[in-house]
């Protein structure tokens, strides 16, 4: 069976839950936190590995999806899932 999908305006949208997370994501905090790192699922919290805090003002996003130019390295974050706003994919390989 193949995956449900539509097509707007020549763009193929599929279900969220279709899409595999990235193996790095950005993920945007409460209060203007922005880390970088490989997240994975405990219970109520993200755990963020091999994480990378990245200040508010130099968190564009498109640039952040690229790749590495800014941030700094801290370890491992864990974060409530409550707060936590969004998780983005970023570009494969990108973040190595």
């Amino acid at each position: 069976m193949s995956t449900p999908s539509i097509t707007i305006d020549g763009v193929v949208y599929v279900p969220a839950a279709s899409v595999a997370p990235a193996e790095i994501q950005i993920v945007l905090g409460l209060n203007g936190w922005v880390f970088v790192g490989a997240v994975s699922e405990e219970r109520d919290d993200f755990v963020i590995a091999n994480t990378r805090s990245v200040a508010p003002e130099d968190a564009a996003l498109p640039a952040l999806v690229a790749g590495p130019a800014v941030g700094l390295e801290i370890g491992t974050v864990r974060i409530p899932k409550a707060n936590v706003i969004a998780r983005i994919n970023t570009t494969p390989g990108a973040w190595v």
